[in-house]
């Protein structure tokens, strides 16, 4: 579970409190059995490169990878409806799901990103029930 921690955070907009969790991060990933040698390499290059940039450049670098291109863009539906109005009202369609089917009470209804619901999940903000 620590790890699915870690790699929620290391999605997150990049800010002083992420880079000052470092030594937390890494113990996480170092912990953890179940990850193979070469990916708990990788993870903790990445968790080396956010906690240890320029947070100016980390958050210039997180915009230019997640908000600016539907190929790799966090947002959901992003990848299916772009810019259109059709994805206001698909994440209009989603929350009303989720309410219908007793989910997502105290979920943000902002929250709009992979990272930000895998984080709140997590962290127990968010309750999704299948």
């Amino acid at each position: 579970m620590q790890l699915l921690k870690v790699l929620a955070r290391v999605l997150e907009y990049p800010t002083e409190e992420l880079q000052a969790s470092k030594d937390a991060l890494v113990a996480a990933v170092l912990e953890d059995s179940r990850l193979p040698r070469q990916n708990k390499e990788q993870l903790l290059r990445c968790v080396e490169m956010i906690c240890d940039g320029d947070l100016l450049d980390m958050q210039e670098n997180y915009v230019g990878m997640f908000d600016k291109g539907r190929a790799t863009s966090l947002l959901l539906f992003e990848h299916v409806h772009g810019e259109s109005r059709d994805r206001g009202q698909a994440m209009v369609d989603l929350m009303e799901e989720y309410r219908t089917n007793g989910s997502g009470t105290g979920w943000r209804t902002s929250t709009t990103s992979w990272a930000c619901w895998a984080s709140d999940c997590i962290n127990g903000k968010a309750s999704i029930t299948w």
